[in-house]
């Protein structure tokens, strides 16, 4: 997997978890639309804890230290 590659799939996943968190909040959706964000979040932090423990470690220890997948999540 190349470098970039992973570092833009941590920035893609990161961008649709925020939506996800802000779609669970959203009061004006329906229920069923708040629980597929549920899902939809749940489903983004196991593939961003997947990437991160099989190929984050293969990354240029310069290139780990400076975007950790931690770093992508909403605060």
């Amino acid at each position: 997997m190349s470098h970039t590659y992973l570092i833009e799939l941590y920035e893609y996943i990161g961008t649709r978890k925020r939506a996800q968190v802000f779609a669970q909040l959203d009061e004006t959706l329906p229920r069923v639309e708040r629980k597929a964000a549920e899902g939809a979040d749940a489903f983004l932090s196991d593939a961003l804890a997947f990437f991160s423990t099989s190929y984050h470690g293969k990354l240029p220890k310069r290139l780990r230290v400076k975007h950790p997948p931690e770093g992508y999540l909403p605060g």
